[in-house]
């Protein structure tokens, strides 16, 4: 099964990643890795769809802003996991990185990539409150099959 992992920054989608593809045996691919070694976002995505055999992956973020390539990646067979996680919290995560700026380019990203997570995901798993091996844990016990 392909398991790939779709949120704003900070969310949670490489610890998370990373834990899945240990508890079910399986390569975990990082977006910023994949991009480095396909090129762009759009390879990537062709790479994640086409890769034979079960992973766990973090979808590149430029996915979200290209509704052809979104509705590539909601035609694919794989399982698609939203790690939603609020403003606020995402911002203390991400102020070492992003500065006083973090809360006000977050609150631009839900705007414009909100609906697009809600629309690919096949689950929300909400990120502010729990730990990455909670978050992990139910997402496993919501697998299909």
């Amino acid at each position: 099964m392909k398991l790939l992992l779709v949120g704003l920054p900070g969310s949670g989608g490489t610890t998370v990643g990373t834990l899945l593809g240990q508890r079910l045996g399986c390569p975990f691919l990082d977006d910023d890795a994949l991009v480095q070694r396909a090129g762009s976002a759009q390879h990537a995505l062709t790479l994640l769809t086409a890769m034979p055999g079960d992973l766990v992956a973090v979808v590149p973020d430029e996915i979200m802003d290209d509704v052809a390539a979104r509705a590539r990646l909601k035609g694919s067979d794989a399982h698609v996991v939203w790690l939603r996680c609020t403003v606020p919290v995402l911002a203390r995560r991400l102020n070492p990185r992003w500065g006083q700026e973090a809360a006000t380019k977050l609150r631009k990203l839900v705007a414009e990539r909100g609906d697009a997570y809600q629309q690919l995901a096949d689950q929300v798993v909400d990120t502010d409150a729990h730990p990455a091996g909670a978050v992990a844990n139910t997402i496993i016990a919501a697998l299909p099959g």
